[in-house]
């Protein structure tokens, strides 16, 4: 065994070990998030990846997944279920390093694997691009007012954006009307009312 799967091992066995002795604390949560890679950007896009630790059926069964949120708007952009060391040896090392970002979709998608409802997006946004222009028919996936890839993301004062652009722009000023805008805000307090 590689020096690097042995330190992927032993990191996995000490996760599973920590989460299992806080288990038998009657008190502790049956689920936990820890901010985990120290990763800004994944294909340009800004992201916080986080592990999510949670307790299974059994007090032996014990689930991790990687979650990768945006840093925008912090909706998550790729999940990866982690069934033991090796598949969390898998994901570090084959599949976190080519991670793609997908406009239409907005997640981060391996090249070759794509979920049913993903593809479904993508063929519906192809249908769309075969329809006449219609005034009375407005699509969400627009061109974003950057870069012009069509995207499926708009800042809190409606123009399109999409997060590789949005990354990049330190002040958070919208490139068209020039008002800042902080995304996470403004959805938070839309779910209020």
């Amino acid at each position: 065994m590689c020096e690097l799967a042995e330190n992927t091992q032993r990191i996995y066995n000490k996760i599973i070990a920590d989460f299992s002795k806080e288990l038998e604390n009657p008190s502790c949560l049956s689920v936990k998030w820890i901010d985990f890679l120290p990763i800004s950007s994944i294909d340009g896009i800004g992201v916080q990846v986080y592990l999510e630790i949670s307790k299974g059926r059994t007090s032996s069964d014990i689930w991790l997944e990687f979650i990768i949120r945006d840093t925008w708007k912090h909706e998550s952009i790729h999940r990866e279920l982690i069934r033991d060391y090796e598949t969390l040896h898998d994901f570090l090392v084959d599949r976190l390093p080519i991670l793609k970002y997908n406009y239409i979709t907005n997640e981060l998608h391996c090249e070759d694997e794509m979920s049913d409802y993903n593809k479904n997006i993508l063929i519906g946004y192809e249908l769309l691009k075969e329809m006449p222009t219609n005034d009375n028919v407005k699509s969400k996936i627009q061109e974003c007012s950057v870069c012009m890839e069509m995207c499926n993301s708009k800042t809190s004062c409606y123009h399109q954006l999409c997060k590789k652009c949005e990354y990049k722009i330190k002040d958070k000023k919208c490139p068209i009307c020039r008002s800042s805008y902080n995304h996470y805000l403004k959805d938070m307090e839309e779910e209020d009312f």
